[in-house]
């Protein structure tokens, strides 16, 4: 109420224009705060019904609706970003002076995270709690950003790294989880055949997968299919085969290639 006060007798234009600011900050705070409780669009539909009366009675004629506007066939005022952020879907917008008033009656809810409370960065026991929470192996990835693979663009570094972590640490063809020293990453269109070290053209895979997508010989496809066969993925590893130009293994029982 007292800030409407302030709205309604200032200094200057650009002193109103700041005192709306504020108002519109007021707003935004409670809703911000207050949007994860319960049943709190009951609570703010009152102090909004109370507010817009002061509005009316204090700002009489210029206090406009978007309706006002487009039944005189008038430019609807420009919204402030945050306004129309939070509030542009609202008819609940009014105007004063053309400056957008955000509506305190119109708030979304917002279900809470549940989060434990032992989870935070300022204990030994919280970091470790969302080093877990992360599914990945933080040293792992540590080592990846530390030692990134001699001769190849900062692309290819940066992009291990986010696969590695978009992957879960796990290899692509068989779900295991990879160690540092079993960690390659896979470019799915050969660098000899005008292969990118773009996101989309990489993979990690495990050590002994990468040689079986590029193996031609029927005894080393064998004995990588026999040592991984309860893990492959067959019809994703035949796809990262044919990219890379080599024949599909038919089956993972008699693993001959066709």
């Amino acid at each position: 109420m007292e800030q409407i006060k302030r709205i309604q007798k200032p200094d200057s234009g650009k002193e109103q224009y700041k005192m709306i600011q504020n108002y519109n900050s007021k707003v935004m705070g409670i809703h911000n705060y207050y949007k994860t409780a319960t049943r709190i669009c009951l609570d703010c539909r009152k102090i909004a019904f109370q507010t817009t009366a002061v509005f009316k009675n204090r700002m009489r004629k210029n206090y406009k609706s978007v309706k006002y506007y487009k039944k005189r066939k008038k430019r609807v005022p420009n919204i402030s970003k945050a306004v129309k952020m939070n509030y542009g879907k609202s008819e609940q917008i009014r105007f004063i002076s053309g400056y957008a008033v955000a509506p305190v009656g119109y708030v979304q809810n917002k279900i809470p995270k549940c989060k434990k409370k032992s989870v935070n960065k300022y204990t030994a026991e919280g970091r470790a709690e969302i080093h877990n929470n992360l599914g990945i192996d933080t040293f792992t990835l540590l080592k990846l950003m530390q030692n990134p693979v001699s001769n190849r663009s900062i692309q290819y570094a940066d992009n291990r790294i986010s696969l590695y972590a978009g992957q879960y640490g796990k290899c692509a063809v068989t779900g295991i989880k990879l160690e540092y020293s079993d960690i390659h990453c896979h470019h799915k269109t050969p660098r000899c055949q005008g292969g990118t070290d773009e996101y989309r053209n990489l993979v990690i895979v495990h050590e002994d997968i990468h040689r079986l997508i590029h193996a031609t010989k029927q005894d080393t496809i064998s004995q990588y299919i026999s040592e991984y066969k309860d893990t492959i993925d067959l019809r994703k590893l035949n796809e990262l085969r044919n990219l890379a130009g080599n024949t599909e293994i038919s089956s993972l029982d008699n693993t001959i290639a066709i």
